[in-house]
């Protein structure tokens, strides 16, 4: 390739061309909450906790992570705790499912982890940039 080359069209001429037909490729980005959390995901390249995830929902003001699980006492406490448990679990569920992250239980703790799909789609939204590695 000659040097006046790249500079005009970078690394990226096709010489012959090549087309690939998708048909009915259709996916859906999730609501904006769980597109958050994927983006939180990326951005810690870790396994992330339960606890942490909970913590950052509630830090971002999410609707219905509002209240302080951790505060309280006795049968309000685990009333909140419950509740908020069973939004998130709901929440990380439809995330499961449609394998953008994987959990990893460990007693009763469960550690989420983002996959190359959920990387995708965090991207596509725009909330983690293009990262794709």
């Amino acid at each position: 390739m000659k040097l006046e080359e790249i500079f005009n069209h970078g690394l990226s001429i096709c010489y012959q061309l090549n087309h690939i037909v998708l048909q009915n490729f259709k996916f859906s980005l999730p609501d904006p909450a769980s597109q958050n959390l994927l983006a939180k995901l990326a951005k810690e390249d870790r396994e992330v906790s339960t606890d942490d995830i909970l913590s950052y929902l509630s830090s971002e003001e999410v609707h219905g992570f509002t209240e302080q699980y951790k505060e309280g006492f006795g049968e309000e406490r685990r009333r909140v705790q419950s509740k908020v448990l069973m939004k998130l679990n709901a929440t990380m569920k439809k995330l499961e499912d449609a394998e953008y992250i994987s959990r990893r239980k460990q007693g009763r703790n469960s550690y989420f982890v983002i996959t190359d799909s959920g990387r995708y789609i965090a991207a596509i939204s725009g909330r983690f940039g293009n990262n794709f590695s």
